[in-house]
């Protein structure tokens, strides 16, 4: 979804990475963007970086004139731009809870990706680690009142961060998921896989192949 007059400017390595979550927001909202990034990010990155005052990060986002920072800054944003972060207080604060969960859990699998240690690392992770953040996600949605979302009756942000990270730790260990011991994950995980605007970005080109960058150890970035 690219357009010259695009609402948003996403500048990012050529990964799915910390950007994948704007990605589909934005596509779910039928928000046009453009997704901007350089196709040989270790011969760029370190003349790029010194430029990226003042964290030296990416992603960054352009809106306007506004020029944003941090990923989840990033995405709150855009969800209360458009409609996305809850109806009330109690579903902001809920999305944000679930926000913060996806997050610490996305530390972990990056810790993991990018350690050089990952092939002797991999196994506890998949053992302890993926069924954590499985179990939080389906205490998540039954507290949530079995909606089929994470915040209320409705689709929010939450939803985003929570389909991506069990997207991701899916592509470490295929069979993660069980439905029997996450019958609600489970159902939310495909049925957002099925919302139209996302399964139409899901198979098009403008997904990104890769989740990790060229310097991980797992689904990296490769020329």
């Amino acid at each position: 979804m690219t357009n010259t007059s695009a609402e948003y400017r996403i500048l990012y390595f050529p990964i799915r990475g910390l950007a994948e979550e704007f990605r589909l927001f934005l596509e779910e909202k039928e928000v046009t963007y453009t997704d901007e990034t350089f196709e040989d990010p270790l011969k760029v990155w370190w003349t790029l970086k010194p430029t990226l005052q003042p964290l030296e990060q990416l992603p960054i986002v352009w809106h306007g004139d506004l020029k944003i920072r941090q990923s989840k800054a990033i995405l709150r944003y855009m969800a209360r731009k458009h409609g996305g972060e809850g109806k009330n207080e109690r579903e902001i604060l809920q999305a944000d809870i679930v926000a913060e969960s996806t997050n610490e859990w996305r530390q972990k699998f990056s810790f993991l990706c990018y350690n050089p240690d990952f092939e002797s690392l991999k196994d506890q992770y998949i053992k302890e680690t993926i069924p954590h953040y499985m179990k939080v996600l389906e205490y998540f949605l039954v507290e949530n009142g079995n909606t089929g979302y994470f915040a209320g009756s409705d689709f929010t942000y939450a939803d985003v961060c929570a389909f991506d990270m069990v997207d991701n730790n899916l592509l470490l260990d295929p069979n993660a998921l069980s439905e029997e011991l996450y019958p609600n994950l489970h159902q939310f995980y495909h049925a957002f896989k099925l919302r139209p605007r996302i399964a139409a970005y899901l198979k098009s080109e403008r997904r990104r192949k890769f989740t990790n960058g060229a310097i991980g150890y797992f689904d990296a970035y490769t020329l």
